[in-house]
């Protein structure tokens, strides 16, 4: 698993035991193990390993978005008891109740409550299946997962691929518009030359983006091809002693040369 930081902000073992003892809970050895080695942060773009939090749900009560029947895992008054210990970027919840021994699994897009189970599994490959499950089999290699850790350092720039060179006559890789028959510019040309020229640690392309990772940085570029024109820089404030910090002008300095700016 690829780490897009090295600065961590793990949880001791302590802590989540005080947290069980106060709460009368079983957190999930694999889960205690991952916050030990990684603490928070997001998988693959897609879910987050958070700290137990008992207060995420109770707002939930109010409404009744799940099913609580004889097949429910829990009750509505129930749901006020649960911690949150995951969530997808899409508002699924993944919690943990004092009377259940499963894991439960709280969808944002339908109203029925799940067990889920980790058993001997380590914590990544239970959130492979919970990923599968939300969004489809993915084609992922092993090396291609990684992991982006919360530790407040990250910065961001939002940066737009210029009109002239959005459209041009008839660029490499470009496509044809339909409508118009200007041959619109392939952001994915422009990637390919950053990864020649920058030398990412990690490529990970798709048809709607590519993620090129930055270890120099702690960071990744993110080249949205489905809008065509969008480039995002996730990147950590360097120290100036650590010498690194030449990197990112660099890399901007690319950006502005192909008219990303």
């Amino acid at each position: 698993m690829y780490l897009v930081s090295n600065h961590l902000q793990t949880v001791t073992r302590q802590q989540l035991q005080l947290l069980e003892q106060e709460w009368s809970i079983s957190l999930p050895p694999s889960y205690i193990q991952f916050l030990e080695q990684y603490g928070q942060g997001t998988y693959c773009g897609l879910l987050n390993v958070e700290y137990p939090d008992h207060e995420r749900l109770q707002e939930f009560a109010e409404y009744e978005l799940w099913e609580h029947d004889e097949q429910s895992p829990i009750t509505r008054e129930q749901l006020t008891e649960c911690i949150v210990i995951a969530t997808t970027i899409d508002g699924d919840f993944v919690a943990v109740h004092p009377g259940v021994e499963s894991l439960i699994w709280l969808p944002r897009h339908s109203e029925i409550i799940e067990r889920r189970s980790c058993g001997e599994q380590s914590w990544v490959e239970c959130m492979e299946q919970w990923i599968e499950a939300a969004y489809g089999p993915r084609d992922l290699a092993e090396t291609e997962r990684y992991f982006e850790p919360w530790n407040n350092r990250q910065q961001h720039l939002f940066l737009m691929l210029g009109t002239q060179k959005a459209i041009s006559d008839g660029p490499s890789g470009g496509t044809e518009d339909a409508e118009s028959g200007s041959a619109v510019n392939n952001l994915a040309d422009i990637a390919r030359q950053c990864a020649a020229v920058m030398k990412p640690d990690l490529i990970i392309d798709n048809a709607y983006s590519g993620l090129h990772f930055f270890r120099q940085f702690n960071g990744y570029v993110r080249f949205n091809y489905a809008y065509g024109r969008e480039v995002a820089v996730f990147y950590e404030k360097e120290e100036p002693q650590e010498g690194n910090g030449s990197f990112l002008v660099r890399l901007l300095q690319f950006m502005r040369e192909h008219d990303i700016q």
